[in-house]
């Protein structure tokens, strides 16, 4: 689970390198992560990083397409990882193969180099299992409501007593959009919608629903709400219309 925990930790792009002379490799943003077929490639020490021509090819196609395409250096993205790791034994007798993450290897690309180029390329390498881009992540998306912190469905971080996570991944999902202006949402409900409410307002077309009560209880009301975020960054919040007193 150690050199699992690690892969992850790299493929998201926080590598934990931290000497001066190693900065440039724990870039992930000029990185390709690479898993290559046992033996494809060996290095002396599994912790150091490897100009290519100092690096020990098993097919010299490999290590010529690294070299045309100007790849600075190549490391282990999981120096602990070994072969064994890969074969988890459970208590019924099964074997799970996992990710071998021996092989797992990272290439760094100078400036002005494509990885997706260098990607397509090594895809098509016999010694290559997958490539993909390496990368950091940055978290972008986040709500100003006040009341953001009370909304457990949205991201439930433990908050009264609750359990952490058991949420709907919203701000995820934030992260890659908050949404357009031409996309709408029908609500079908006995009461209405409040359109004046603050994250509503401006935003609901239709039969509202607000008026007679009488006739509210008789018939269903059907709303559109655009689902584009406004635009101070507030995230609307998803109200729960309960039934009016009798």
């Amino acid at each position: 689970m150690k050199a699992r925990t690690c892969a992850l930790i790299l493929l998201l792009g926080l590598s934990g390198q931290s000497s001066a002379a190693s900065k440039s490799v724990s870039d992930p943003n000029r990185e390709v992560i690479v898993l290559l077929r046992p033996g494809a490639l060996t290095l002396s020490d599994s912790r150091s990083e490897y100009p290519i021509n100092q690096a020990a090819f098993r097919d010299g196609s490999l290590a010529a397409l690294l070299t045309a395409r100007a790849v600075q250096a190549v490391a282990r993205a999981c120096p602990d990882a070994k072969p064994t790791d890969a074969r988890k034994h459970l208590p019924d007798g099964r074997i799970i193969v996992l990710m071998d993450l021996s092989n797992l290897f990272r290439i760094r690309v100078p400036d002005g180099v494509r990885r997706e180029d260098l990607i397509a390329q090594l895809r098509a390498n016999q010694e290559v299992l997958l490539a993909e881009l390496n990368g950091s992540i940055h978290y972008r998306a986040q709500p100003n409501d006040t009341l953001f912190q009370r909304q457990w469905n949205l991201q439930n971080i433990g908050q009264s007593g609750g359990a952490p996570r058991a949420d709907i991944d919203a701000v995820r999902g934030w992260d890659v959009g908050t949404g357009v202006g031409d996309t709408r949402i029908g609500v079908v409900d006995e009461f209405g919608v409040d359109a004046n409410h603050e994250d509503l307002i401006g935003r609901v077309t239709g039969q509202i629903g607000l008026g007679n009560r009488a006739t509210r209880a008789r018939r269903g009301v059907c709303v559109c709400i655009s689902a584009q975020c406004p635009r101070n960054g507030r995230h609307a919040r998803a109200e729960r219309i309960g039934r009016l007193p009798k």
